[in-house]
């Protein structure tokens, strides 16, 4: 007996055979193309702000002598027991080299313990005086090259001082340095203040000091002739020195 053929049973079979078509038209295709890059080795590092700071030819005191505050007791500049009066000059040289990986923008200083003055304690029968002598001695700060030759009088330009760093420029001229002007111990600055570098001294070629790279300085300090009444006294300061990252 033949079976009728219904719209029910042909549906079937087209729904048979498109599954078949699927199957076996999957089985002989490939995969598509791809492509990828990888950027390996990714990383985050700090670079280094160090400063040598040598003190009349000296050795060498370095910023990482204590991490904690980023800063090391250094040589002392001055140690004058007895101070010459009249006008008489007592000079420091100082040498700032950045030996770190990273420039800095600037050079600061201040007065981290203002002068103050007290008695000399030499021993002995000594007149004792009475007077501040930290406002009476005028300083100055030059900047000059490795040679510390710097200018002493305005006009004086067979030196290489390359610029007043700072206090009172002498003139305008190159060379002439510093004069003894206004500047005291006692007006240092207390809070960090940026010295005027010449540009491209000592090998930087911006107004910064550049890692592996030094800056040279003279620091003058007069005296002015002074009265029986600054006998036997002390005038003690500090200088801190910073260095600032570009």
């Amino acid at each position: 007996m033949r079976r009728k053929f219904t719209s029910k049973t042909y549906l079937k079979v087209l729904l048979a055979a498109g599954a078949l078509a699927v199957i076996g038209g999957g089985a002989g295709t490939f995969a598509s193309f791809t492509a990828q890059t990888t950027n390996a080795g990714n990383y985050f590092a700090t670079g280094t702000l160090l400063m040598d700071n040598t003190a009349n030819g000296g050795t060498a005191c370095h910023s990482s002598g204590d991490l904690a505050a980023n800063s090391a007791t250094c040589s002392t500049l001055f140690t004058i027991d007895s101070l010459p009066t009249g006008g008489g000059v007592q000079w420091a040289t100082l040498k700032l080299s950045n030996v770190g990986t990273l420039d800095s923008s600037n050079i600061q200083f201040a007065a981290s313990q203002a002068c103050a003055t007290a008695i000399n304690d030499i021993g002995g029968p000594t007149f004792t005086g009475a007077n501040d002598l930290c406002p009476q001695l005028k300083i100055y700060i030059a900047e000059t090259n490795s040679t510390y030759d710097h200018a002493d009088t305005a006009g004086d330009d067979s030196d290489n001082a390359l610029g007043c760093a700072y206090g009172t420029s002498s003139g305008a001229a190159a060379g002439e340095g510093c004069a003894f002007a206004t500047q005291t111990l006692a007006t240092l600055p207390s809070s960090s203040t940026s010295l005027t570098l010449a540009s491209g001294g000592s090998g930087n070629t911006l107004l910064q000091l550049t890692h592996g790279q030094s800056r040279y300085f003279v620091i003058g300090v007069q005296a002015p002739d002074l009265a029986n009444s600054y006998q036997n006294r002390k005038a003690t300061f500090n200088l801190t020195w910073k260095l600032n990252q570009a």
